[in-house]
């Protein structure tokens, strides 16, 4: 079995408000060719977004997995700017946007959608799939031509009848998020070494192993030194009580 790293994204905040569903006028929609008009959201609904529905058919699945609610009318929406490619966050850890757009056989997505369907926890509180607080229904990307990069932005529910005060927390500014992701190994920004548990080769660049990382985030050659996760899979997005990274303010909006 192909052993993998833990990576925890680093905490950004939430542009748009919370969307509290059971408040919105459900209006009767048409069907369309992808699916029912009963297990779609319209997504024109939620601020800043483009409009397109969301087929959340699985979600009575999933909620027996992740004992949640399946009914859609529970969930507060929150529109979460969880990773930027191409930076690394602060953990020193980073990745490529021609990753984030690859296709993954094994999910049957691109790897930036392996987040649909993933469960939502607090504070990275994952070990058990019973313990999630929603599901994200849906992510998008949008490119930030301005800086040539990209931004993946979940669309993260969490159900208030699951927890009822971390509900009200977000809705009162408890805005903090950070993303949970797999990778079997990871790339040396500088060298190029290719580094993991099941990885033999190291990173040149300071001669030690993969638990040895003393020089991560330091200037090296005139490089930044961090790492890129190779072979990944995003599995989870928690609500985190920790200061906001400032690219969740960008223009990516505009």
């Amino acid at each position: 079995m192909k052993k993998t790293v833990f990576i925890k994204g680093a905490p950004v905040l939430s542009i748009a408000k919370p969307t509290e569903l059971f408040k919105k006028k459900r209006e009767v929609i048409k069907p369309i060719k992808t699916g029912k008009a009963s297990n779609m959201i319209d997504v024109n609904e939620i601020k800043n977004y483009p409009k397109r529905y969301i087929d959340y058919s699985w979600l009575k699945s999933a909620a027996k997995v992740y004992n949640i609610s399946s009914d859609i009318r529970d969930y507060v929406i929150v529109p979460v700017p969880s990773v930027t490619s191409d930076i690394p966050n602060r953990n020193t850890q980073a990745f490529e946007l021609k990753d984030l757009l690859s296709f993954d056989t094994l999910s049957g997505r691109m790897l930036y959608q392996t987040f649909i369907a993933k469960p939502t926890y607090v504070d990275h509180d994952n070990q058990v799939p019973a313990k999630a607080k929603g599901v994200n229904l849906d992510v998008s990307i949008i490119h930030v031509n301005k800086y040539g990069l990209a931004k993946i932005v979940n669309l993260a529910a969490f159900d208030r009848t699951k927890d009822k005060d971390l509900v009200n927390d977000i809705l009162k500014g408890r805005t903090g998020y950070s993303m949970g992701a797999l990778a079997s190994h990871f790339k040396c920004s500088i060298c190029e070494g290719v580094l993991g548990p099941a990885v033999k080769r190291s990173c040149i660049c300071n001669g030690t192993d993969f638990n040895d990382l003393q020089s991560l985030g330091k200037i090296i050659k005139g490089k930044l030194h961090y790492h890129i996760a190779k072979d990944f899979r995003f599995f989870e997005l928690s609500n985190v009580d920790m200061p906001a990274d400032v690219t969740a303010t960008s223009d990516i909006y505009l």
